[in-house]
């Protein structure tokens, strides 16, 4: 049994109700992670932050590489509830989270992500000229 409930939108505040309506609109359906975290408006809007930047990294890495890419940050930061969210994107599109098939570009981008989420975040100067080369600042 849940110990916080879920927002309920019959029962919302205006803001509630707005960005519940909101997230339905845009992606078709409100999780119970998300519902919850509508009790504080800053903590939903910060998990919905995934969508704008997903939205802005697909179109030069593809929507597969994104969220390869996503589920290695996330996997490497134990980050629990992200990591099984990003690993059911992939069994859903018949993929083996645990046995991924990567290229070299594919790799190099996980091996990046991988070192973003390490303590302290140093990207080693090899694997920088390699995501330079490939990748613009931006």
């Amino acid at each position: 049994m849940p110990r916080i409930p879920l927002v309920d939108p019959d029962n919302a505040t205006p803001e509630q109700r707005a960005a519940y309506d909101d997230g339905v609109q845009r992606y078709g359906q409100m999780t119970n992670m998300k519902r919850t975290l509508l009790h504080s408006i800053p903590a939903y809007r910060a998990l919905m932050e995934w969508y704008p930047l997903r939205d802005t990294v697909q179109p030069f890495l593809g929507e597969r590489l994104t969220t390869i890419f996503a589920h290695s940050i996330s996997a490497d930061t134990d980050c629990l509830i992200c990591s099984t969210y990003f690993r059911r994107i992939l069994i859903d599109a018949g993929e083996d989270p645990d046995g991924l098939a990567l290229d070299e570009r594919e790799q190099m981008v996980v091996d990046f992500g991988r070192a973003l989420a390490a303590p302290g975040a140093r990207i080693p100067d090899d694997l920088y000229a390699r995501i330079s080369a490939e990748f613009t600042k931006e």
